[in-house]
């Protein structure tokens, strides 16, 4: 073989190597993609649990400020009406 038949050859090679790399290069890509879309995923799933756990307690809290206001509100109003 030539000289520059075996620098072909090591080309040749080369690339091959190159395209392997590179398409595991793409694999390694792609399945680091995938694993981040899950912890998003996760993450995202974490967050409306606690978002909604907030939102029920703020509503009871809500309840709770209206029920003492509306307790008062009577107490007030029965206290007078008895006094006269």
């Amino acid at each position: 073989m030539t000289a520059s038949g075996e620098r072909i050859s090591r080309f040749e090679a080369e690339i091959a190597a190159s395209l392997q790399r590179i398409d595991q290069l793409r694999e390694d890509y792609q399945r680091d993609q995938a694993r981040a879309q899950e912890q998003f995923e996760s993450y995202q799933k974490a967050a409306q649990a606690r978002f909604d756990l907030y939102q029920q307690t703020t509503q009871s809290l809500v309840n709770l400020a209206f029920g003492l206001i509306v307790s008062a509100t009577i107490a007030v109003v029965v206290s007078v009406i008895f006094k006269s």
